[in-house]
């Protein structure tokens, strides 16, 4: 059970108070709006401590029952993030109470939405295409390999991380819940966004499933591929019809898309990594990236940011993706660290093993090495 951290009410009645209005909610203090949604809004704020926060504030209101409904369902999309750590889930931070606030504290991310990315004046290429696939798919992937399901996956939920499309990271898991639960789902009240939820999930809630994920995260690579291929988003009503337009530049692509894509849930591929693996493959055919133009990854991608367990867990599954018939990648840490990657690894088909000699490995340290699946 998530511990919700109360405080005292600072007002004299329970009537709601509009946000822009507080000067602080718990331990923060509001400095700017970053965004306002139909659940609440969000704010850049500042802890007690000096460390900057995005402050989601969920008003409380006066109905019993909805405040509790309230509580269940942000604690649960907190105790979700908290069990899943990788560099494209956002990191929840703190949930608490203040007055008629109920708040969530997650990491600040820097940088701007898909959504507006999509229409800046510089488009993304084709190989920011595949680099915004990369970085999504190991992340959705985690997700789903945690019981989860995301159920709201679109372009405004996805933050680049400095404004880099090898970077992206999924900062909205209102709608998050468990792959068993969604079976449970109240039938004819589907939630996600029109134009990126799955057909079957239209048809009946309780169809919910990692497939559709699959199937939203389709969408969004088409119209990421539209974009780059120098088509104008606003002359087409359909993801459909941004992928048929796509045929003629990228048919190879267009094809994997619209399996990912594809109207029945068994139709698609078995995993997100597996839809990443096939789409970088196919823009290969196309011609639209070569091979070489891709930067080996070296420890400089690495950043405070990210932990050691993540950034392990990410260079096995991209030596395991690029299917390098002599990659190996040797780790020198504590146990304690590379038994978690062996834990995040062992899921995606990606062996991490003891070196028992050999290497830098010694009898002072531990080695480790991944080799990727053939």
């Amino acid at each position: 059970m998530q511990t919700v951290r109360k405080y005292p009410c600072r007002m004299h009645s329970r009537s709601v108070v509009s946000s822009p209005r507080r000067k602080s909610v718990g331990r923060f203090t509001l400095e700017s709006i970053l965004g306002r949604g139909a659940q609440g809004e969000v704010w850049r704020a500042k802890s007690d401590d000096g460390d900057f926060v995005a402050l989601k504030l969920f008003p409380l209101g006066f109905d019993e029952d909805r405040v509790n409904d309230l509580r269940r369902r942000v604690s649960r999309e907190v105790t979700a993030l908290k069990g899943v750590e990788n560099a494209a889930i956002v990191k929840a931070l703190e949930m608490g109470e203040d007055g008629d606030q109920l708040f969530v504290a997650y990491e600040l991310i820097d940088g701007e939405d898909l959504h507006v990315a999509l229409r800046a004046p510089m488009p993304p290429s084709t190989a920011d295409c595949l680099s915004l696939l990369k970085g999504l798919a190991p992340g959705l992937d985690a997700i789903h390999s945690a019981g989860l399901l995301h159920r709201d996956l679109k372009p405004s939920n996805i933050v680049l991380r400095g404004r880099s499309w090898s970077a992206p990271v999924i900062v909205d898991f209102g709608y998050v819940k468990q792959v068993a639960a969604s079976r449970l789902t109240m039938t004819g009240f589907a939630v996600g966004t029109s134009g990126y939820l799955a057909p079957e999930v239209s048809a009946d809630p309780k169809n919910c499933s990692v497939a559709s994920d699959q199937w939203s995260l389709a969408q969004v690579i088409t119209e990421v591929l539209t974009v780059a291929l120098a088509m104008n988003l606003t002359d087409f009503t359909t993801s459909e019809e941004m992928r048929t337009a796509c045929e003629d530049d990228a048919p190879n692509a267009s094809a994997i898309l619209a399996t990912a894509g594809h109207s029945q849930p068994t139709q698609r591929f078995s995993s997100v990594v597996a839809f990443a693996d096939a789409f970088r493959a196919a823009l290969i055919r196309d011609e639209l990236i070569e091979l070489s133009s891709e930067p080996a990854t070296s420890v400089s991608d690495w950043s405070e940011e990210e932990s050691l367990v993540a950034y392990f867990s990410r260079l096995g599954c991209q030596i395991a993706a690029d299917k390098r018939p002599s990659g190996s990648l040797w780790i020198i840490g504590d146990f304690e660290t590379l038994n978690a990657a062996a834990n995040q690894l062992a899921p995606r088909g990606v062996a991490l093993r003891f070196a028992s000699g050999g290497g830098r490995a010694t009898k002072y340290t531990s080695g480790w090495w991944t080799q990727s699946a053939k």
